[in-house]
């Protein structure tokens, strides 16, 4: 019922061939995923799926009981899996299996749980007890989280080395920064920044690909590790995303504001936008509370901020998700709010889509279409505000 590409080396398939059921016991390979997620596969791929099984599963002496002949395949049903072969899983991930995967296998309510989990106090345990309850067992819960957490080997839309682009680390105000910029271009003469604020699983190989796109889009990128002040954010996200409760959300806007500042007061003086995503974004209102100095801020999917909104001067353009109720249910008092103090605002609904849809290494919320879209408006819009 999720994506399988993420799944671990171990090599097992289990299949039923004219009604010759192959049960866990006789087996041995572990908890059996059950129909749904075997449901989602196209006839083409489950036989390809199974003679990949055939071919590599050789040491499992049931496994010579089954049709070598992809003709004959056609009449097996490939009913239960545990683990798919490495060739299979290289094989879906080169197929448009994955597609077929987000558009029809993937049930809203999973993705609805994990949101609740990645954004407030759930326990683990709880979570996943809810989550076997979903999907019908052990196994298939971990299929279905896999489809859904970061693989942030696919962060490199720009790399590093770019020959666009020039990166280094520094620390401004007691945060530690990754900064990107043109590489004809010095920090010093830039006319324009673009503070990157991360997702609550804080300054990782996603959040630093973003800002090399917006470095390549010409500007002084900045993202802030807004965790510097915890110890600065650890490879595990789940670790990451649990520091988040103990900091302090003012001090961090004021932090930012402070880095505004100093943009402001920079010889030449610097015109300054910020985006951030998720918990960045709820950060990007913040921020415009705090520093009056900010010149634009785009906010994917966050929160609204909790100061007084007749203090914002930035220009701010928004982006939701239709699916995303938790944020959602929150956004018509901002606007109204907004609309009352005259403060300039866009904003966009993104239908059919989850939270977290720009993030092109979170699995199943990704969306290409959405992200792009909003992607092209964000640059249309700093090009505008910062020019």
């Amino acid at each position: 019922m999720a994506l399988l590409h993420k799944i671990g080396d171990r090599q097992a398939v289990m299949a039923e061939t004219h009604g010759d059921r192959h049960d866990k016991a006789h087996m041995g390979m572990g908890e059996l995923v059950q129909g749904p997620l075997v449901g989602a596969l196209t006839p083409k791929d489950r036989e390809l799926a199974l003679l990949d099984a055939v071919k590599e599963g050789s040491r499992h002496r049931r496994f010579h009981e089954l049709p070598g002949n992809p003709r004959r395949l056609r009449h097996c049903d490939l009913l239960r899996i545990s683990v798919f072969t490495r060739a299979t899983k290289e094989r879906i991930m080169r197929s448009e299996f994955t597609n077929v995967l987000r558009e029809r296998a993937m049930d809203q309510r999973i993705v609805d749980l994990y949101d609740e989990y990645t954004h407030k106090p759930l326990d683990r345990r709880v979570f996943m007890e809810r989550l076997v309850a979903l999907t019908g067992s052990t196994a298939a819960a971990q299929l279905a989280l896999a489809g859904l957490a970061s693989n942030y080997a696919l962060a490199q839309t720009i790399t590093e080395n770019d020959p666009r682009i020039s990166t280094d680390r520094l620390e401004i105000g007691g945060l530690k920064f990754y900064r990107a910029r043109p590489r004809d271009v010095t920090p010093e003469v830039a006319r324009a920044a673009v503070i990157v604020i991360h997702e609550n699983r804080g300054l990782n190989p996603h959040i630093e690909d973003v800002t090399r796109r917006v470095a390549a889009a010409g500007y002084l990128a900045l993202a802030p590790d807004m965790l510097t002040p915890l110890g600065g954010t650890p490879k595990d996200e789940d670790a990451a995303r649990d520091m988040f409760p103990k900091l302090d959300l003012a001090k961090s806007a004021d932090q930012l504001a402070g880095v505004v500042d100093q943009l402001k007061k920079a010889s030449p003086p610097k015109k300054v936008g910020a985006v951030g995503f998720c918990w960045g974004g709820g950060m990007v209102n913040m921020l415009a509370v705090a520093a009056p100095g900010l010149d634009a801020g785009v906010v994917y999917y966050g929160a609204p901020p909790k100061g007084d909104v007749a203090r914002i001067n930035a220009a701010l353009m928004m982006h939701y998700a239709s699916l995303d109720k938790r944020i959602n249910d929150m956004v018509p008092p901002y606007e109204e709010a907004l609309k009352k103090a005259g403060k300039p605002f866009q904003s966009f609904m993104y239908e059919g889509v989850n939270h977290a849809f720009n993030n092109d290494t979170g699995g199943e919320r990704y969306s290409k279409t959405a992200a792009d879209l909003a992607w092209g408006r964000t640059l249309a819009f700093f090009k505008e505000k910062l020019a």
